[in-house]
This record gives structure tokens, C-alpha cells and sequence, in this order.
């Protein structure tokens, strides 16, 4: 366990006005606890507005509980990529999740409809 990194990830919380005071107020227990807590408040939030969108992470298999295996060996990603395609994405590597930012920073988006500063013509009916 990375003290340091523990104190910094407690420290963003906004309630301490230095390291020096963080260390005098917390056990090593209590760092522990207020962090997880910290991270189940964020869980929870997320889990939120993914419901919001229609998105169960839980039954996706997002849970925290969860093993973490998924397709693309990335759950943040994989829980992204389930929240941008309205729960059809499976993972972060299927073709579903290129929808929305996604997608346009891949390069490509699916179901995107054409830019209106595209110009289309009708190609005629005698050859090319």
C-alpha cells in the first residue's frame, strides 16, 4: 500500500488544508476508511447516471464486486463503452461503443448521420 498516494487521493477531498494536518488527524485505519468511502460515493455516482441512461452496471457485470474480468481487460472502459451505447456495447472493443464521443474520436461513429457541410451529388445513369 502506497502511503503517499493514499494521503493524496484523501487530500482531494477538500477537507484538509495540508498534508501536515491530514496526518495528524487520521489514523492509518481511518485514511482507510474515508478513502473507500470516498470511492463507494463515486461507484454510486456512477452507477447513477448510468441508470439514468438506461445502463445496469451491476447486471452488465460493472459490480465492484465483480472479478474485473471483462472483454477488453479494462472495467472502466468496458462500463464507458455500456453507458455511451445505451447498454448494447458488451465491451470497450465493440463496434456499439463507437457511438457519440467515442466514436468521433476514434474516427468513425456508428449510427452518426452525415455532416451538413458535406455536398452529395446524384451520379448519372450513363457511367462514370
Amino acid at each position: 500500500m502506497d502511503l503517499a498516494a493514499l494521503e493524496a487521493e484523501a487530500f482531494l477531498l477538500g477537507i484538509w488544508k495540508d498534508f501536515a494536518e491530514l496526518e495528524e488527524s487520521l489514523s492509518m485505519d481511518e485514511l482507510t476508511a474515508v478513502i473507500e468511502a470516498n470511492r463507494d460515493n463515486v461507484h454510486q455516482e456512477r452507477k447513477f447516471f448510468a441508470a439514468l441512461k438506461g445502463v445496469d452496471l451491476d447486471e452488465a457485470g460493472g459490480s465492484r464486486s465483480s472479478s474485473g474480468e471483462s472483454g477488453s481487460g479494462n472495467p472502466w472502459e468496458d462500463m464507458k463503452a455500456r453507458v455511451f451505447s445505451g447498454g448494447i456495447a458488451k465491451d470497450a472493443r465493440d463496434i456499439a461503443s463507437l457511438q457519440g464521443i467515442n466514436g468521433a474520436k476514434a474516427g468513425m461513429q456508428v449510427g452518426a448521420s452525415p455532416k451538413s457541410d458535406i455536398q452529395y451529388s446524384k451520379a448519372r445513369g450513363d457511367g462514370w
